[in-house]
């Protein structure tokens, strides 16, 4: 399984002057941030049962090609010019952050601006700011509004709707498999040396017209 993993960008429509959230990664991670998702007509509220089917499904994905989930949030404020040209991350035990931040919610979609004093305020944030990446001025007062933005930000990461997911496998050029029709022909064998597990590289050696069997795999892992 692939590592669990979540981008985010905030892009503004030139046309309406608002902004939207927009994050990808491995559908586990993605999942934890989303509350509602888009069945193609309407949203919905995420259940449990609902979760379950989306898992199982990235689960049995990702044993041959690569998943990834998408989900995407409106936000309710305009975006801090200071945080333009920043970029923020949680490390790993910032984690339980989604979970905490579902539960100060009331509802599963709020559409009041966010909390900037209380909601999160435990969460001592100066441990989910990448100290190699966030340069933050020396002013007192400048440190405690980008904190404050960033309550904002995590606010809105829990509180996502999820869109879908895609699976995406390696394909085999097309004149790259005559080539190897042509080297078996003339009784010169090819080997592919692959860094993927055996399944995904069992069905990309399938597409190029390899033997895939139980003893034609070697794991370079």
């Amino acid at each position: 399984m692939p590592f669990p993993n979540m981008s985010c960008a905030i892009v503004k429509d030139l046309h309406r002057g608002s902004y939207q959230l927009f994050s990808q990664g491995t559908a586990d991670l993605v999942l934890d941030a989303c509350n509602e998702y888009w069945d193609g007509d309407d949203i919905r509220i995420l259940t449990d049962s609902d979760r379950k089917r989306i898992l199982d499904f990235y689960h049995r994905s990702s044993l041959t090609a690569h998943c990834m989930g998408y989900a995407y949030s409106p936000l309710n404020n305009a975006l801090n010019k200071d945080y333009s040209d920043v970029y923020i991350e949680l490390p790993a035990e910032g984690y339980h952050l989604f979970s905490a931040l579902k539960a100060a919610t009331s509802s599963p979609r709020s559409w009041d601006p966010p909390c900037n004093d209380g909601c999160g305020r435990h969460h001592s944030l100066n441990r989910y700011l990448s100290s190699d990446s966030l340069i933050l001025p020396d002013q007192e007062e400048k440190l405690e509004e980008l904190y404050s933005g960033t309550n904002s930000c995590l606010h809105q990461m829990g509180n996502e709707i999820f869109i879908g997911m895609v699976t995406m496998q390696y394909q085999a050029c097309p004149d790259f498999v005559q080539l190897i029709e042509q080297l078996d022909k003339a009784c010169i064998r090819f080997v592919h040396f692959s860094k993927e597990n055996e399944l995904r590289s069992r069905v990309f050696s399938e597409k190029m017209g390899l033997e895939s069997g139980w003893n034609c795999h070697i794991s370079l892992l």
